[in-house]
């Protein structure tokens, strides 16, 4: 009877299969329609050949089968996988999944390490954007990696180290890409990050996991979905001639895209940010004053080097949690050429951020603090002289407005005479995306601003602006 209840519901699934998919791909843009014909899984092709048949036809078929034949034809990774969720053949170190919006690849790379973990007893990391997302991906949404693997081939796991140890040896670590010096320590024999194009710390995450794989094969498997300020690092793992790359656009999924993702996907069709989140189009996203190809990297310069070193300090308006950060970034210059050293920029309460501020400037061994005081912040020295008088704070007054005050700087970018130290995410993203016909609301490009401001005092663009300097030490209440 069982047998036959399970006949009749699988016969209710493939019904109309064909007719169902057909309305489905009639609904998605025609230039797509191809992709997603030739990259379908050995379920769907089985499916729309058994829909086709009568019904008779299709319970003899069904009947035909084996309990365990029919669950692997309708429920195992090896037949629902389009070729594209598949690991690459050949020899690889590095397999990215840059795929559109919802298209399968967070699973795909949870079957290979499934696969990994239980065939090839080792130590894995699984990484994501936050610790919140690691500990979902991993155990606690119901397509978590543990539910994948199977619970019963789990032994214990540690939620304070964020660990999972399994039957066979095999143990799984999980990372944050907020804190990827967590990684350090570690022998692995694989790893997963995944959407790491949204990580706080990109370049970092993928740096202490590369030294961190020295067990076994070593492979690791990123998936991604391009932004704004990713194009940087994405084209560095691409350009890698370890990285197979795979991928396809949102559509490919479109048996599994359900409710509001796909009218979604249908309104940004034909946009800069459709064809980047539908397609994973690596777009250049250039601003009215910065754009991405200007930005360099130069790792080996020393503190030492520099001839002078300040921090720019862009204070909110406001101190609440409704606030905007306090854009805290700090600059140097050796000649004509300027640096960017580092961003600290946070939103809390005044006396955290002044801490930062502070911490920013003994980190770097800077010369001074450039504050703009444009909102009432003249009380912003005696802020800095509670945690030290010594520091000199140069006040600036902004008499114009952020694009011609940024324009100067956007000139140095594009005569490559500005280089960054490391991959600034949202620093570098806050920039490209800065229109300043289009400033919404009360959004404020603070990261940007505390650039400017440094720049503009280290390279004293703006010679009528030089505003008021503070030394505490010398004379605390008079200015």
């Amino acid at each position: 009877m069982k047998n036959k209840i399970e006949i009749e519901e699988k016969i209710n699934k493939v019904l109309n299969y064909e007719e169902r998919y057909n309305l489905l791909l009639s609904k998605i843009p025609a230039h797509a329609k191809n992709e997603v014909i030739n990259n379908i899984s050995k379920k769907t092709k089985f499916l729309i050949e058994l829909s086709r048949k009568s019904n008779w036809e299709q319970e003899a078929i069904l009947h035909s089968l084996t309990e365990l034949e029919r669950e692997k034809i309708f429920n195992s990774w090896e037949w629902t996988a389009r070729p594209e969720q598949n690991p690459p053949e050949g020899y690889w170190a590095t397999w990215l999944l840059l795929s559109g919006r919802g298209s399968g690849k967070s699973r795909a790379a949870k079957e290979w390490l499934k696969k990994q973990i239980l065939t090839k007893p080792g130590a894995y990391m699984y990484a994501s954007e936050t610790d919140k997302k690691c500990k979902q991906n991993i155990d606690e949404d119901p397509e978590s990696l543990i539910n994948i693997i199977g619970r019963q081939y789990l032994k214990s796991k540690d939620a304070r180290l964020q660990s999972w140890t399994f039957i066979n040896g095999s143990v799984l670590f999980g990372l944050s890409g907020f804190e990827p010096d967590k990684a350090r320590g570690n022998n692995l024999s694989g790893a997963v990050l995944d959407e790491l194009a949204f990580y706080l710390h990109p370049k970092e995450s993928l740096d202490q996991l590369e030294y961190a794989l020295r067990r076994g094969e070593g492979k690791k498997v990123i998936t991604t979905t391009p932004s704004k300020g990713s194009i940087y690092i994405l084209k560095e793992i691409i350009e890698s001639p370890n990285t197979i790359v795979t991928g396809g656009s949102s559509w490919c999924n479109i048996l599994n895209l359900e409710g509001t993702i796909f009218n979604k996907l249908l309104k940004e069709e034909g946009t800069l940010l459709g064809n980047m989140e539908t397609y994973a189009s690596l777009i250049e996203f250039d601003g009215k004053i910065f754009s991405t190809e200007w930005f360099q990297r130069n790792t080996k310069i020393n503190n030492s080097d520099m001839d002078r070193i300040v921090v720019g300090w862009d204070p909110s308006t406001t101190n609440n949690k409704e606030s905007n950060e306090d854009g805290i970034v700090v600059c140097g210059k050796i000649g004509e050429m300027g640096y960017v050293l580092g961003d600290f920029s946070l939103n809390g309460t005044i006396e955290q951020k002044t801490q930062k501020v502070v911490e920013a400037y003994r980190t770097h061994k800077a010369d001074c603090i450039v504050v703009e005081y444009n909102q009432g912040g003249d009380y912003l020295p005696f802020s800095i002289a509670t945690i030290d008088k010594n520091i000199p704070v140069k006040m600036v007054h902004a008499s114009r407005g952020k694009k011609v005050r940024a324009d100067p700087i956007g000139q140095m970018y594009e005569q490559r005479r500005i280089f960054h130290t490391e991959y600034f995410k949202k620093l570098e993203e806050q920039m490209i995306s800065f229109d300043p016909d289009h400033i919404k609301g009360t959004d404020s490009p603070d990261r940007m601003d505390a650039l400017v401001w440094a720049f503009t005092y280290l390279f004293n663009v703006e010679k009528e602006e030089e505003g008021k300097f503070f030394n505490m030490h010398s004379n605390l209440l008079g200015f």
